[in-house]
């Protein structure tokens, strides 16, 4: 199965991205429960509807729901 992130490279300089395989889909839920208290930006991309997590400006969250995909 392709992933669901088309765009691999990281956004910054020096940032490290990587994939991690889940053992279920994220579900809405999912992204609620990694959003907490930080800043959610969601992108329309043709995989589906990407949610874009920054955790304490250290570390970015990719998930789309209903893919068993993590992009860190």
């Amino acid at each position: 199965m392709p992933s669901g992130f088309s765009d691999p490279v990281s956004p910054f300089p020096g940032w490290i991205c990587r994939m991690y395989r889940l053992f279920r889909p994220v579900t809405e839920d999912d992204i609620q429960a990694f959003l907490g208290c930080e800043d959610l930006y969601v992108l329309e991309t043709g995989g589906g509807t990407r949610a874009v997590i920054l955790k304490y400006g250290l570390v970015e969250i990719n998930l789309i729901a209903g893919v068993s995909e993590a992009e860190v």
